[in-house]
């Protein structure tokens, strides 16, 4: 598949897995499937430090430019946050990518809260997780009237139905594939209003890339539906490039 983006990757090590989930894993990962650009940050700003992370991305990105950089705040430290999203901004990080099921803070805690204004004010946009059913409703409430574009993660057949209200009442919010294992998720979706919106996420290499890609090689979409799901969309959830359904 040509122009393939992925807007899930990751690199480091995790507390608590012994697993292989290093730099040149996922760069090679990333070669063998042929993949145009891959959103990246290191896993020391999940885990460990998010100050140390975003520098160990931000060096991976300049080093191999298929990679872009995506950065990482934990609120719980608070201090030096909303700096910390202007420093972001103004280095050519792409996006924000934010931990709560990790690191066990509730997404309406007002630290983040005041994070996310400083986010909408340089205009870059969200990455959370969605898997847990209400989260997206919830991120509605919070985030929607701040006008954030918010990419959620890990959607799958648990919260379907809240993620096509959610194509209908929020124009800002899109979803990543990589949980998206059920029969006909990728095509209910696209019908749902989601052929704009829905982007390709592999959450590689802490999940098999095959996977979501398997699924979308795999799914009943038109020629346009799939280019925008493997591309399109992804740059659209970065600003770089309007709708193709206008």
């Amino acid at each position: 598949m040509t122009g393939l983006l992925d807007a899930t990757t990751s690199f480091g090590s995790s507390p608590a897995k012994r697993a292989d989930w290093s730099l040149p894993t996922l760069l090679a990962i990333v070669e063998k499937h042929r993949v145009e650009r891959a959103l990246t940050l290191s896993l020391r700003g999940k885990y460990y430090d998010f100050a140390s992370g975003n520098i160990e991305t931000m060096a991976a990105c300049r080093d191999h430019p298929v990679l872009s950089p995506v950065a990482t705040i934990d609120p719980r430290r608070y201090l030096d946050c909303l700096e910390t999203v202007a420093r972001c901004a103004e280095a050519g990080f792409v996006a924000f990518r934010f931990f709560p099921d990790h690191q066990v803070w509730p997404l309406e805690w007002l630290p983040f809260l005041e994070i996310a204004e400083a986010i909408a004010r340089v205009g870059l946009p969200v990455i959370l997780p969605g898997g847990a059913p209400g989260s997206i409703t919830l991120a509605g409430r919070l985030l929607a009237p701040l006008g954030l574009r918010v990419l959620f993660l890990g959607v799958g057949y648990a919260n379907m139905a809240e993620a096509l209200t959610a194509l209908k009442v929020y124009p800002t919010f899109y979803f990543d594939t990589h949980l998206m294992d059920t029969p006909e998720a990728l095509e209910v979706l696209c019908r749902g209003g989601g052929e704009e919106r829905v982007v390709f996420g592999s959450n590689a290499p802490e999940r098999y890339f095959e996977s979501a890609l398997n699924m979308l090689q795999a799914a009943e979409l038109s020629a346009d539906q799939r280019q925008a799901i493997s591309g399109g969309n992804l740059r659209r959830f970065l600003g770089e490039e309007r709708s193709v359904w206008v």
